[in-house]
């Protein structure tokens, strides 16, 4: 019925052959010359060269040719409406010409790679045995801090809050005597970038009287986390009652981006164009990307999307509301949006190259998700880690939480253990200067019980292994 109904229709099609080859100045037609016969006429010679098209495109001469060799003519207003998808009509009811969506005309490509984390040359793939990850970060709500480990998931420390609440520090992690109160050792250079880059705002934000919810890390942290809401690449795989402790482990990946042309750019718009490249897409759960840093200038977080910064909400210790948004009537009125400005974030995250023009990426994402390039002019382009490159590092990464004053026997620590959160639990404390004694963490029990050692008042650490194990 529908075919019928279409073969009734009074319509004319037909291809726009040639336009683009014109356009590029490439065109194989060639037209008879009655003058010279053995130099034909080159339809494009003498006219402009584009490298990209874009714009409206608009039929001022129309000439039809049926098979018999009939010939109509038709100008101006005697060309009839264009019958156009709606990708390609004008939101201007008077404009009747055809909307060309951006596209570069020579053949060309989004080379987006992932890069080995140790090379130093920033051009050497990553593959199967050799990975890309430089290391991992962790969100750490309770203490609103973040955890650093290596690639292989060895806890190195954490940037947190200054004792004072003005700026950031660093503080080894508890448990390794050589690494208490040294700054930072951290092999990886990318990795080590990172984190001195956020450790340099610390004495920035201290003489900006800056608090702790409007440092560099405070900026970091809760733009992560508004990211981290519109990531889900395994469709809620258990760790929902974890998160509030602790955000999901986020690995520190380097990667590079290139557009290239398969022919030397000889169009002079094409050459001196920056195309604007976006990396991440909010809109696909399976897109892991929180942010990135460019060129390895560290002293810059590029957030996955400019939107972040105005729908971040007030995070760590003694912030946020810390129940299920629906419980409380009227949630969003009482606990509305705080934007983050800090200079540490570029508020307008959109990546521009030319053609031939390389970007060397550290990027900041999910492991389980992936990364989008987006052109606009060109098909997208993802990659993501493999389970090599994760799998080992995710069952080894330990958390730590600072707790205490804690009143307990100190030869048996019991405390209520969340039954939620799997995981294997212990306590550290520091016995001495350079002393540190790590002992397992009893579950208590609602029955009443008497030490025969007294309880002694302490401070120290949980730690928590095997949290994230066979999450990759």
């Amino acid at each position: 019925d529908a075919l019928q109904r279409w073969g009734n229709l009074d319509i004319a099609s037909g291809t726009l052959e040639g336009l683009h080859d014109m356009m590029r100045g490439t065109t194989r037609v060639r037209y008879y010359n009655a003058a010279n016969p053995a130099a034909p006429i080159d339809p494009a010679a003498g006219k402009p060269v584009f490298g990209l098209r874009n714009g409206v495109l608009r039929f001022t001469k129309l000439r039809i040719v049926d098979l018999y060799g009939q010939t109509l003519q038709l100008a101006g207003a005697q060309i009839p409406a264009l019958c156009l998808p709606e990708n390609m009509r004008s939101p201007d009811p008077l404009e009747r010409g055809v909307v060309l969506p951006p596209r570069i005309l020579q053949s060309s490509q989004v080379s987006f790679r992932l890069l080995a984390a140790d090379a130093a040359d920033d051009k050497t793939e990553a593959t199967k045995a050799v990975g890309p990850v430089c290391g991992f970060l962790v969100p750490d709500h309770l203490d609103g801090a973040l955890e650093v480990y290596d690639s292989q998931g060895k806890s190195l420390g954490q940037v947190q809050t200054a004792l004072s609440g003005r700026g950031i520090e660093w503080q080894g992690t508890p448990g390794l005597p050589g690494s208490w109160g040294k700054p930072p050792v951290l092999q990886n250079r990318h990795l080590r970038g990172l984190i001195e880059g956020l450790l340099a705002w610390g004495p920035k934000d201290a003489l900006a009287d800056r608090d702790e919810n409007q440092s560099a890390l405070a900026a970091i942290l809760r733009t992560v986390d508004a990211a981290l809401w519109t990531v889900d690449p395994m469709g809620r795989v258990g760790s929902e009652h974890l998160s509030v402790l602790v955000g999901r482990p986020l690995a520190v990946v380097r990667a590079r981006v290139r557009l290239t042309c398969e022919t030397p750019v000889v169009a002079t718009d094409l050459a001196r164009t920056l195309l604007p490249v976006r990396l991440g897409l909010l809109t696909r759960l399976h897109d892991g990307l929180m942010g990135y840093f460019i060129d390895d200038d560290y002293s810059r977080f590029y957030p996955v999307h400019e939107i972040l910064a105005q729908q971040t909400r007030d995070g760590g210790r003694h912030e946020g509301f810390h129940a299920a948004a629906h419980t409380l009537q009227g949630y969003y009125d009482q606990f509305p949006p705080k934007p983050v400005d800090h200079p540490y974030l570029d508020t307008s995250p959109m990546l521009k190259l030319r053609i031939g023009q390389t970007a060397r990426l550290t990027l900041l994402l999910d492991p389980r998700g992936g990364v989008h390039a987006t052109t606009g002019a060109l098909p997208t382009k993802k990659i993501e880690l493999m389970r090599e490159h994760i799998a080992k590092a995710l069952d080894a990464i330990a958390l730590t939480f600072r707790v205490g004053p804690v009143l307990s026997d100190p030869t048996t620590v019991r405390m209520p253990l969340p039954k939620e959160i799997r995981g294997q639990w212990s306590w550290i404390r520091r016995t001495g200067v350079t002393v540190w004694n790590e002992a397992p963490v009893v579950h208590a029990s609602q029955d009443a019980m008497v030490s025969k050692t007294p309880s002694e008042l302490m401070e120290g650490w949980l730690r928590l292994t095997k949290a994230f194990a066979g999450q990759e």
